[in-house]
């Protein structure tokens, strides 16, 4: 309305009132404002992206990305989405005790948050029966918890799983495998991620496309024992597994279940 009466006056009181908000630093900076909704978009693909990942049921893919976003972005409109897909994909992967844990994250730091209804109708259900309770999905469907059966899907998604025994310092492992990746394996750009759990740790190197192409990774990962120099040969194991199967590995953790299971399957070895 160009009066610039007002519109200094105006400025003055947001400068002076609130001098840290976003509104006093486009004012101070007007090109802020761009870098500012650039960061948004950023988040915004990035939230896409993650919850994807869970309508696809690739719980564990979704609860590494959550993760990395909560880290990653400072606190914004999406923080409270990332806390509850992390604490969904956490109930799926290690059962109601990890679910109750999360959801109450969720809804003790974020009351106001567009997620607290769901968060809270899902904990209360939890908190009355947590043996037989299955989280809701952010779409309202009902879902189970992954399978404690393997399956036995050679076109699905794989990992390299190396699982360490005990309290063993997993950083020399990993930086052996991130030499090796780069060395033989550098257009495959593959990620690699530990997770501790129990006595345990869990290395995935991760995606292949399929069994075959898991495989393939595995025998040649196995014919490089230098890269395990750091650790006796008891104290860890490797494995091809798909995807679906991590996730009731990691919600059972017992790996000899599955060392059977993969030698029959995957090596040809019948016990």
């Amino acid at each position: 309305q160009k009066n610039d009466t007002k519109a200094q006056h105006a400025k003055e009181y947001i400068l002076s009132t609130y001098p840290n908000s976003p509104y006093a630093l486009i004012i101070k900076d007007p090109k802020s404002a761009e870098g500012a909704n650039a960061e948004k978009n950023v988040i915004k693909n990035y939230y896409t992206e993650t919850y994807e990942l869970f309508t696809q049921k690739n719980y564990l893919e979704c609860l590494n990305k959550s993760n990395d976003a909560l880290i990653r972005f400072l606190k914004n409109d999406y923080t409270p989405k990332f806390a509850y897909l992390r604490a969904l994909s956490e109930g799926y992967l290690y059962g109601a005790d990890s679910l109750e844990k999360g959801l109450i994250q969720v809804t003790v730091k974020y009351s106001k948050s567009e997620v607290y209804d769901q968060a809270k109708a899902i904990l209360d259900a939890v908190k009355k029966q947590k043996s037989s309770y299955n989280p809701n999905d952010t779409l309202n469907n009902p879902n189970n918890l992954p399978s404690t059966t393997y399956s036995y899907n050679e076109s699905a998604q794989h990992y390299c799983l190396i699982v360490v025994n005990g309290t063993q310092d997993v950083n020399a492992v990993k930086e052996s495998i991130s030499d090796f990746n780069s060395q033989f394996f550098s257009t495959n750009k593959y990620d690699l991620i530990s997770l501790p759990k129990g006595e345990k740790t869990f290395i995935n190197i991760r995606t292949f496309k399929n069994k075959d192409d898991a495989m393939e990774y595995y025998n040649f990962l196995n014919s490089k024992p230098e890269i395990f120099k750091s650790l006796d040969k008891k104290d860890y194991q490797v494995f091809a597994i798909s995807i679906e199967n991590v996730a009731v590995l990691l919600k059972k953790l017992d790996v000899e279940e599955y060392k059977v299971f993969f030698n029959s399957k995957y090596i040809g070895i019948k016990q």
